[in-house]
Formats: structure tokens, sequence, C-alpha cells
């Protein structure tokens, strides 16, 4: 099984409630921030790295709101823990990452085949289910 964690950001943006997304260099789908947890760090800790490492900024206020399950594209399982939270300042695309990018449902619905299965069939219904989204 593999485990990872994702952040979710939302904004109001041109009117309408927007969730942050970010694209990796050489990908064509978009993401959720996030990735995984080295061995004997905390799920916050790892958050908090990772979110530096991908948007070069802290995490505040960090909330679970859940956890899903999928598989990757090769067939294995996967669980993915969501938080949400407050980042400082700007974000700036670091390391791997090629594009930061705000979508609403009307974007993600016109940008479905750059959305992971993940995302589409677990994640929004998730958020729809806890009425954040």
């Amino acid at each position: 099984m593999i485990t990872t964690l994702a952040f979710l950001l939302f904004r109001y943006r041109g009117g309408a409630l927007k969730l942050l997304f970010t694209r990796a260099k050489g990908k064509p789908v978009y993401v959720l921030p996030g990735g995984s947890q080295e061995p004997g760090e905390a799920p916050e800790r790892a958050l908090q790295r990772v979110l530096q490492e991908q948007l070069g900024r802290r995490l505040g206020g960090v909330k679970r709101l859940g956890v899903v399950s999928s598989q990757t594209d090769t067939g294995q399982d996967m669980e993915t823990h969501l938080y949400s939270g407050k980042l400082d300042g700007e974000l700036q695309p670091q390391a791997e990452v090629a594009e930061i990018i705000w979508l609403s449902k009307a974007d993600i619905a016109s940008r479905h085949g750059a959305m992971t299965p993940m995302i589409l069939e677990h994640v929004l219904p998730l958020l729809e289910a806890l009425r954040i989204w």
C-alpha cells in the first residue's frame, strides 16, 4: 500500500471558490500539493516539509479532512490523507513543480483529462459529502 499526504487550500478568485493544484515538471496532470512521509516522520511534519519543498511556504492551522483510497495507474493500492490549513505569503513553484493553478469546479470539469482519477472519483466526492466544496 502506498500512503501519501495531500494539502487542500481554497480561495475565492474571480467570484468562485477555487482549489489549489500543482503540475510537476514533465507531467501532464494536475495534482494536489503533497507527497510522502519519511520513515518516523509525523504526518503534519511531513506535510510541512513537502509544502516548503513544493511551494516555498510554511503551513499553519492544519486540519485533517479525511482519507481516500484508490489505485495508482500501475494498479497499486494507494491511500491519501487529506489536510487543509493556511500557507503564509505568496506561493512560488519550487523544485519539481512547473505550475501552480487555482481551479473552480467548472475549471476542473473543462480540464477533466488533466485530472487524476483519484481527484475526480474520490477527493471531489469527499469534499461534496463534507460540504466543503
